[in-house]
């Protein structure tokens, strides 16, 4: 569960709330799922789903 906000010059603070599930496939690929819920009156948008694919490459210290 994270917070997220916002503050441009001159605008009210938009506050959202963020919650998410990490999926470990393999060693190199992770999965997000995620809801992202606006708490202040300040809206760019109702409610929003993501979804990410976290991938990881790893150098191979044997290669020369």
């Amino acid at each position: 569960m994270e917070i997220l906000g916002e503050k441009m010059q001159d605008e009210q603070a938009m506050i959202n709330m963020l919650g998410g599930v990490k999926i470990k496939i393999s060693e190199n690929l992770i999965l997000v799922l995620a809801y992202r819920q606006p708490v202040s009156t300040n809206k760019d948008f109702s409610s929003q789903y993501s979804f990410q694919p976290d991938i990881e490459f790893k150098r191979m210290n044997n290669m020369k």
